[in-house]
């Protein structure tokens, strides 16, 4: 019996070095960080979807400029402009199809939703439920958007906007000053005093491919990082000297970068985002800044796709 009792307590023994010897063959901390696939699905779903519906309706109607009853999702009205520019003060009674170009005048104008087969303008302090766009978008300070807008050109936006739920451009978009957001997407997505750094040029030094810090990370002086980063407390640059990270960084607490700052791969923090002085990705490629609680982005702050936050979103 004492001979059962020793085995059995050296099998337990033994089951706590597995693991260790796991990680010694396999190297699992060597691999690249996950990033979830599901925040790069088509980010202009909801523009594309829409315009198909909306076309589709009214060619089954064969009716081509006045307001119509259509069956979209639910009957609704839909107004049909002719290809000249149109002006449009309070469209909330109806669903709109623009042929040209749109202008929606404000203060105070409240609309449905819009398809623009040209280029849109909203005035300041006027609102949309949702609008796509095949032209390029630019919005008015105070401007209030209920669901998304989705352009295939570049979107300007004002100060002190609501963007809804998602803002997605195929082209650049350009953000105002104290303007609320939860999803975005662009090539890139830059706040208006972005000025681009790019011009680093010192050898990227080749180190291990992954980082794993237990506690805080702080960085306070110039410095190149080949390498994907996983840090389980805050993470935070704050330098006026050159930071370079060639890689994704993965982030347990909060994320603050203040600097001259190029991360090429993605931020993920389960907490809080505060950048300023940041770019993440580069040209032609699409990166992510994601954050379950908060993201704020301060002047000079430029990302190559997505930023997206589960909290609150705002620009300082």
């Amino acid at each position: 019996m004492i001979i059962i009792y020793c085995l059995v307590f050296i099998i337990l023994l033994l089951l706590a070095f597995v693991p260790g010897v796991r990680e010694l063959y396999e190297r699992e901390d060597a691999k690249e960080l996950y990033i979830n696939m599901d925040y790069s699905k088509d980010p202009h779903f909801f523009g594309d979807s829409f315009r198909h519906i909306l076309t589709a309706a009214v060619e089954k109607s064969g009716v081509d400029q006045t307001i119509s009853e259509m069956k979209l999702s639910r009957n609704e009205d839909v107004l049909i402009t002719g290809t000249y520019s149109y002006v449009v003060v309070n469209s909330e009674q109806h669903v709109l199809l623009c042929r040209g170009n749109l202008q929606i005048d404000g203060p105070n104008a409240r609309n449905k939703e819009a398809y623009v087969m040209g280029s849109a303008k909203m005035a300041d302090g006027s609102a949309i439920t949702a609008m796509a766009v095949d032209g390029s978008l630019k919005l008015g300070k105070d401007v209030s958007v209920v669901r998304w807008l989705d352009a295939r050109g570049e979107i300007e936006v004002g100060d002190n906007c609501d963007l809804g739920v998602s803002v997605a451009g195929k082209g650049k978009v350009t953000l105002g000053k104290d303007c609320k957001f939860m999803r975005l997407f662009g090539k890139p997505v830059a706040t208006r005093e972005f000025v681009n750094h790019m011009s680093f040029s010192r050898p990227v030094k080749k180190q291990q491919r992954y980082k794993h810090i237990l506690g805080n990370y702080k960085i306070t002086r110039g410095i190149i990082l080949d390498q994907d980063m996983k840090v389980e407390g805050d993470f935070v640059i704050l330098t006026e000297e050159r930071v370079e990270i060639h890689g994704s960084v993965f982030v347990e607490g909060n994320v603050r970068i203040d600097g001259n700052v190029l991360i090429t791969g993605n931020i993920f923090s389960q907490q809080t985002i505060h950048l300023r002085g940041v770019e993440v990705g580069q040209p032609g490629g699409i990166k992510s800044v994601i954050s379950k609680k908060e993201i704020v982005l301060f002047p000079d702050v430029v990302v190559h796709g997505y930023i997206m936050t589960d909290g609150k979103g705002v620009t300082a």
